[in-house]
């Protein structure tokens, strides 16, 4: 079974070396929804940020975009499954884990230290993985086209 990949609108608000910072495109559907101040999936580098490095996600330019410029981001399916598992659900599990086992050789408290030591140090460990020069490279998106606009006079 084939999962499409998942793409986004981005538009370029900076350029450094041969890298864009990139933010989403305002989706019309996201000016009339209630949740939109808390969305974190098309709205997280949103225009209505303050435009710097830091508001916006760091890409390869490999279509040589301009400031300005519109594109489509896409990251392979499979990385943003994997990416997610290991970020929200390994950490989940391992708190679990870590606190039935401790429940059975002390209290409560004793339960909910390990427990939550088990969930930060998984937390940390994933950090350090994915900041290894060759996992962040897997999970980096990629530019995929560049986006013309055509006006009509």
């Amino acid at each position: 079974m084939y999962i499409a990949d998942a793409e986004e609108t981005v538009k370029v608000t900076l350029l450094e070396d041969n890298y864009a910072y990139v933010e989403t495109a305002n989706a019309s559907a996201c000016g009339s929804c209630a949740s939109k101040s808390s969305c974190g999936s098309l709205n997280f580098f949103s225009s209505d940020k303050k435009q710097s490095p830091e508001s916006g996600l760091k890409v390869r330019n490999t279509l040589n975009l301009r400031v300005g410029d519109s594109a489509i981001l896409t990251i392979a399916s499979e990385k943003l499954l994997l990416g997610t598992l290991l970020m929200y659900l390994l950490p989940l599990v391992s708190l679990l884990v870590a606190a039935s086992i401790a429940k059975l050789f002390g209290g409560e408290i004793v339960s909910t230290v390990v427990g939550l030591s088990g969930f930060f140090l998984t937390l940390f460990i994933i950090k350090k993985y994915f900041k290894q020069q060759k996992v962040s490279n897997q999970f980096e998106p990629t530019l995929l086209r560049k986006i013309i606009n055509i006006e009509t006079k």
